[in-house]
């Protein structure tokens, strides 16, 4: 079976005959509900033959009350469609951007550590092999958008050399606005077979996308 993916003009064109099509819609209902309002009026004129007729004072009170509750509606849509429509923008834009952003790689960091631009974060951790440690660090979003906060996880080394530390993130990833910060869970798996008692091992991770940083694990077994 051949399958086809629809390109973004095809998607546009699409898009617009579906808000062509809308609109033929609606102007054809306003007319519809003109044409019943006139008809009505003349009713109304016909039998209300001083305005004060029981039909007369229904058409007017009901027009002054719905007339209130559409503009109410119409002002609730337009406010909705305004945010929708920014969230949308922002949303796109933010996208674009971090295609951008792994392109173009992460910030590269001097091998001393002395990167003005990247944080370095102290995060040290202690736990009996066999258990596991749980702590939680506060990531932030200093740029002036939206962005989505990724983390590099790095090896560990101990006595033994590197290797790669059964160390879990929750979330993997968080998406932040502009100025906002977000927590995220650091679980660490002190297996046996990996950690010796006594012994202190050390690692990075390295944050992406908000605030480049780098957390500098210390993890001391007992």
């Amino acid at each position: 079976m051949v399958t086809t993916t629809p390109t973004p003009t095809a998607t546009f064109q699409g898009a617009l005959s579906d808000w062509s099509r809308l609109v033929a819609r609606s102007i054809e209902g306003q007319a519809r509900l003109a044409r019943g309002s006139v008809a009505l009026a003349r009713r109304v004129a016909v039998n209300d033959e001083g305005r004060g007729s029981a039909a007369g004072r229904a058409y007017l009170d009901s027009l002054g009350r719905e007339a209130a509750h559409y503009w109410t509606e119409a002002v609730a849509l337009g406010l909705g469609y305004a945010d929708g429509l920014l969230s949308l923008a922002q949303d796109t834009a933010a996208r674009v951007l971090d295609d951008v952003d792994a392109a173009a790689g992460p910030t590269p960091v001097r091998p001393d550590g002395g990167d003005p631009g990247v944080r370095r974060i102290a995060v040290a951790l202690a736990g009996i092999v066999g258990s596991e440690i749980a702590t939680k660090v506060t990531v932030a979003n200093n740029q002036p958008r939206r962005r989505a906060v990724k983390f590099d996880v790095g090896v560990l080394t101990g006595p033994d050399g590197p290797f790669h530390p059964p160390l879990h993130l929750e979330p993997a990833s968080l998406t932040l606005p502009a100025g906002e910060e977000g927590t995220v869970g650091l679980r660490l798996e002190m297996r046996p077979d990996l950690f010796t008692r006594g012994e202190t091992y050390r690692g990075e991770i390295r944050v992406h996308g908000g605030d480049e940083a780098i957390l500098v694990l210390s993890v001391r077994a007992e």
